[in-house]
């Protein structure tokens, strides 16, 4: 659960001509197409799978380039790949035998970043969109999951959040602010300081916080009475 955090919004796809040769004269049937793939980090992106009409496959390399050779002049398919990354589609039209295909892909820790940042803005809207894109990425993943979590709070959708960060428990990650949130949606949300204590418990058994000690200490002690009548 523990990332960076940053952001960038949809992938970037800028087609421009390579100045290190002769411009075309637009009379050509087939050239090699080179391009460069970055993340939003201005990152070279190494490893992804390009692939062509669904029939050419190349990787790039660790500088993030790839050459597809011999591609017929016209509009072509293109599908780009990488696990962690969102997956990319578009057509391209190869109409010049030196232009070269520079492509921006996110990943999913910088799909988190904007979503962190969409929460602090207060974008809700927007911030359903983007964990719906983080979702196709690694649904299962434990950031992917609280966020989602954090998103059905807002909507007052409790139930649907304890669910979320319950999975989280289940999947035997101990992370404390899951167990945080838990205790504020009984306590603040449902009304259920018993469950909300449980939680605050088990919160300061992974981490020691003062102000969370004092009202761990202060719920116990209005449940205190309660205790002793039944």
């Amino acid at each position: 659960m523990k990332r960076k955090a940053v952001l960038a919004l949809l992938f970037i796809i800028i087609l421009c001509s390579c100045s290190s040769g002769p411009l075309s004269t637009g009379k050509f049937f087939f050239a090699s197409l080179n391009g460069k793939i970055f993340d939003f980090d201005n990152l070279p992106c190494s490893g992804v799978l390009v692939t062509v009409n669904n029939s050419i496959k190349v990787k790039s390399d660790i500088n993030g380039r790839f050459l597809i050779p011999s591609l017929a002049k016209g509009t072509h398919k293109f599908v780009l790949a990488k696990e962690g990354y969102e997956i990319l589609e578009f057509s391209f039209d190869f109409l010049n035998e030196n232009q070269v295909l520079w492509i921006k892909m996110l990943s999913l820790d910088q799909l988190i970043r904007q979503i962190e940042a969409k929460f602090d803005g207060k974008e809700w809207d927007e911030a359903e969109k983007l964990i719906k894109r983080a979702q196709k990425i690694k649904p299962e993943d434990s950031v992917v999951i609280y966020l989602t979590s954090i998103l059905y709070i807002h909507y007052e959708k409790y139930e649907n959040a304890l669910e979320m960060l319950l999975e989280i428990i289940k999947s035997g990650e101990e992370e404390a602010i899951v167990y945080l949130t838990i205790a504020d949606i009984y306590q603040y949300n449902l009304e259920d300081p018993a469950k909300a204590l449980e939680y605050l418990k088990k919160y300061v058994s992974i981490k020691y916080d003062e102000t969370v000690n004092k009202r761990l200490e202060k719920l116990r002690s209005s449940l205190e009475p309660q205790e002793e009548s039944q």
